[in-house]
């Protein structure tokens, strides 16, 4: 399952509240050869049959999966170099998955099993049965929606994107 779009926000503001997640940490990569395999493009509208070629209709541009490269981007890419790239940023601040709760964008529930089982996160926040692909309002979304979900004093923020990039964001607490 994989549909939708949307729009969010977040608020960041300086806090001496030990509860709150501070950023510590990030990890990023981008392997531009999969330029193209994703990417934003209009797709033709249905039309009533009388309508001429000259008058083909077309959607505002929407994400475009490659026929050919876009599987294999998905594949070779978008479920194993994520799971890399957050195994990376905890390696790095000395955590293990359990330590975490993985807030990733909600792209499909293939991409989701596949980052959930191979992360293996203390918790998993995701509401895509609800609310699907929400792209890059998935983090504000879900952090609003299930911050009671919340209880490990470490937080990842995972996206990833088109032309076949991924970013992970650590987040701690400053309990003592």
């Amino acid at each position: 399952m994989a549909a939708s779009d949307g729009a969010g926000a977040a608020v960041v503001t300086r806090t001496d509240d030990p509860a709150a997640f501070a950023l510590v940490d990030w990890e990023s990569v981008t392997d531009s050869s999969w330029f193209g395999a994703f990417r934003m493009a209009p797709r033709p509208v249905s039309v009533p049959p009388y309508y001429t070629p000259s008058d083909a209709l077309y959607s505002h541009a929407l994400m475009a999966l490659d026929e050919v490269r876009g599987a294999q981007a998905v594949k070779e890419f978008g479920l194993p170099v994520p799971v890399t790239v957050v195994k990376r940023l905890l390696e790095r601040a000395g955590l293990v998955p359990s330590q975490i709760a993985l807030v990733p964008h909600q792209t499909s529930t293939l991409v989701e099993g596949y980052w959930k089982s191979n992360i293996n996160p203390g918790a998993y926040i995701s509401t895509v049965h609800d609310y699907a692909d929400m792209v890059s309002a998935t983090a504000a979304v879900n952090l609003a929606t299930c911050a009671d979900q919340i209880t490990q004093d470490h937080m990842v923020i995972l996206g990833i994107g088109m032309e076949m990039h991924a970013t992970a964001l650590l987040y701690s607490r400053q309990r003592s």
